[in-house]
């Protein structure tokens, strides 16, 4: 049964959206300097946009780890960055963190200010002189970082043999995807009629194939040239 909610309600629950703002977990990024070091979040509001890290340390000996205080974030399609206002839970260089142990984990926060919800991607990077860390091409959007985690879990079980849950995933992505001219769909559509082959499904892998052919997909020659080493597609004759 319906019931009506009320307007205080109502006012109450977008007042705290508003407030809360917008959180990105475990962005994907395209490039990082420091393999250990990683976003775990950003959390935006109308306030500040804050950075939540974590570093894992891999020496066993000396390990340390600080943050310059000219760090800054870069949108390189609009050529603007933002300086970092304040980090926390971190040293800041000269001044350093010294880990305890192989393994052992440090959190700690980067604050910049607000950024517009337009921007979808940015750099993280470090400005100093020596070991400076840099972060390429953060995903801010939450529906691509989801496609890309999907994606990157279907490469997974694909390659450990398991294709009925890779299937899964690629398919979702194909079906649902707005991205539709992303190199992770491509390759979504690409290998969606592999796997139905693999898996002896030929009238199925016939018709994703041909769903392949008359895509607008990212480099589509190269992904039929590649299908086609495979004899079944080759001689389809599509």
């Amino acid at each position: 049964m319906f019931r009506t909610i009320p307007l205080i309600i109502i006012l109450t629950i977008v007042f705290f959206n508003n407030l809360t703002g917008q959180t990105i977990y475990n962005p994907v990024v395209n490039s990082k300097t420091h393999p250990t070091l990683q976003i775990e979040k950003i959390v935006k509001s109308d306030s500040n946009t804050v950075f939540y890290m974590s570093i894992k340390n891999k020496r066993e000996k000396n390990g340390a780890f600080c943050v310059d205080k000219n760090v800054f974030i870069s949108i390189p399609e609009k050529r603007v960055k933002f300086d970092m206002i304040k980090s926390a839970g971190i040293e800041n260089c000269p001044q350093i963190h010294k880990f305890n142990a192989v393994g052992e984990e440090l959190r700690f926060q980067l604050y910049f200010p607000e950024i517009n919800d337009t921007i979808k991607e940015l750099d993280l990077v470090e400005n100093c002189n020596e070991n400076c860390f840099t972060i390429r091409g953060i995903i801010l959007d939450p529906i691509i970082n989801e496609e890309i985690h999907a994606f990157d879990a279907g490469v997974s079980y694909y390659r450990k043999g398991d294709y009925d849950v890779a299937l899964n995933y690629f398919k979702e992505i194909v079906d649902d995807s707005k991205n539709t001219g992303s190199k992770y769909y491509a390759y979504s559509m690409y290998i969606l009629p592999v796997i139905y082959y693999n898996k002896g499904e030929k009238s199925k892998a016939k018709a994703a194939y041909k769903n392949l052919l008359n895509s607008n997909i990212y480099d589509k020659d190269y992904f039929v040239s590649k299908i086609k080493e495979i004899d079944f597609f080759k001689e389809l004759g599509f």
